[in-house]
């Protein structure tokens, strides 16, 4: 059995067991599991049921169990599915929580329009439509990706698309918006945003409730609305992140639980590679604005991010069975960004490695061994972030790489614009490099993405640019065949891309940094400085 083939079976494992487990009332799929609650002023452990969130309930079980079904699951699974998304719209209209992403009613949406999408279900389909009007009338407060405003601009974004609803990119803009204007201007020209879990906190870094992912909602917004503004922001937010930056530590602090004065006072943070605070989610927002911007400080940083995944999937190989494996906190984290850098940067090394290391820290792993899952002190949980789901959902990926990344926070589903220009004769190398410059030049803010020895370019438009003009301009070249959108969408694509659109050994050398693909770079080697 070869490797992608191992990693579906195990993603399939996962499924049976969920299907296996769920209790079911009424139509509705429900699931028990360990959990970290608050008691008595301290968080400890409880088996309990779940909610019916994207992060930890009902809705992020649907999204990993539709998606398996549309992978050639059985049918109990896409049975299964549809219960618990039965159980997430109940807890919508039984609660009525904040129209956030990960904790809130607009999750319930995404995993229902993708599921609509998957199964080709009508009723899911208006049932998305409906959760998604209930969540535009409560719009969150904070700032942040998980519980806030970051992760409402992503969610209406991609339920805009699923759906073909107008008015929620419209309410996606307005409240991209506030997130501009509340911005605080930091020293050096950056900027950053409240802590939205504690009022004495420090501004944070990281991807869950910090800096970068604000920054990759802004970012994203920018791209689809064309706003050079939200992505201005975007970059300015993570010029703060920047100057917390360590190149001892090779990471970024999570500075949750120090207060302002103590960190004034220098007291000391923890330095976690996780998703939700540190290097991999991190990389996750740097590996969307290199690809957006193609800047090369992010591409360096994304090394960074790449290095500690690599490190930490080291890491748990050597530890073995016991490690965890979630997606917030465990190796699930560090996997879904070696499979979303190789996708998207065309390196299929870096999903060779996370799927070899992920086969063999669970080779001949007995079923009657737990999970590894993300509830410190506790056992298992069925859920997409902290638990079974979503390890369900990295085997997935590995399995198929054009599996929609979690972790990826619903990023990379609007592209910034890209063109082909095909040169009507072979060039030489040399010519080639300097003719790929020279129609760069003919678009202001382009950047090369990629050239092919047979004469084809592909460029990036900067965010705003026109993209008819721009292929007018470079379609009445005198040399060129044609210039025309590309539309590869690398959302839903699979390894397989077309020869011309695949980096190889015959790319020019003397290309300009920006049109570079970021290597595995470290701090050493160019990383960011504190």
């Amino acid at each position: 059995m070869d490797e992608a083939a191992a990693a579906l079976r195990r993603a399939a494992e996962l499924g049976d067991q969920l299907v296996a487990e769920a209790i079911w009332d009424s139509g509705r799929a429900i699931w028990l599991g360990d959990d970290r609650v608050p008691i008595g002023g301290d968080w400890v452990v409880a088996h309990r049921s779940v909610d019916g969130s994207l992060y930890g309930g009902t809705a992020g079980i649907a999204l990993f169990l539709s998606r398996l079904a549309a992978a050639g699951g059985d049918p109990a699974v896409a049975r299964t599915a549809r219960g618990a998304l039965a159980h997430a719209q109940e807890w919508v209209r039984r609660t009525r929580p904040a129209g956030s992403l990960y904790s809130g009613s607009l999750g319930v949406a995404v995993a229902t329009g993708e599921a609509a999408r998957l199964l080709a279900d009508d009723g899911l389909h208006r049932q998305a439509v409906e959760a998604t009007r209930i969540a535009m009338e409560r719009s969150p407060d904070p700032a942040d990706l998980i519980a806030g405003r970051a992760g409402a601009v992503l969610g209406l974004l991609e339920m805009s698309r699923l759906v073909d609803l107008p008015d929620a990119a419209e309410l996606a803009h307005r409240i991209g918006r506030t997130l501009v204007a509340d911005a605080a201007r930091t020293p050096g020209g950056g900027c950053s945003w409240a802590s939205d879990l504690g009022a004495d906190e420090p501004s944070l870094c990281g991807l869950a409730h910090g800096a970068s992912g604000i920054a990759l909602a802004l970012a994203e917004l920018g791209v689809a609305v064309g706003d050079r503004s939200m992505v201005d922001t975007a970059c300015a937010g993570l010029d703060f992140e920047r100057s917390w930056y360590s190149p001892e530590h090779r990471n970024w602090p999570d500075l949750r639980e120090l207060t302002r004065d103590q960190v004034a006072g220098g007291a000391l943070p923890a330095w976690p590679e996780y998703w939700c605070h540190g290097a991999l989610g991190i990389g996750m927002t740097r590996l969307r604005l290199f690809d957006i911007t193609r800047r090369p400080l992010f591409g360096a940083e994304l090394g960074v991010g790449i290095d500690a995944a690599l490190a930490v999937l080291t890491a748990a190989v050597a530890v073995g069975d016991e490690v965890d494996m979630s997606l917030c906190h465990g190796v699930g984290g560090a996997v879904d960004l070696l499979v979303e850098a190789g996708r998207v940067l065309h390196r299929p090394g870096l999903i060779e490695a996370a799927r070899a290391g992920v086969l063999e820290l669970t080779d001949g792993r007995s079923p009657a061994v737990p999970w590894g899952c993300g509830i410190n002190g506790g056992g298992e949980n069925p859920s997409l972030m902290v638990g079974l789901a979503g390890i369900g959902m990295m085997f997935l990926r590995l399995a198929d790489s054009g599996v929609p990344a979690p972790c990826a926070a619903l990023s990379g589903g609007v592209m910034a614009d890209r063109v082909i220009v095909q040169l009507e004769r072979p060039v030489e190398r040399e010519q080639l490099t300097r003719r790929a410059a020279e129609l760069r030049t003919l678009v202001p803010g382009a950047s090369v993405v990629r050239v092919s020895p047979r004469g084809r370019v592909i460029l990036l438009l900067e965010t705003g640019t026109d993209l008819d003009s721009a292929i007018t301009v470079l379609g009445g070249e005198v040399d060129v065949e044609f210039a025309e959108p590309d539309v590869i969408d690398r959302a839903t694509s699979n390894d397989s891309t077309p020869d011309d659109s695949t980096p190889d050994d015959s790319t020019p050398d003397d290309s300009t940094p920006d049109d570079s693909t970021p290597d595995n770079s470290t701090p050493d080697r160019g990383g960011p400085d504190r």
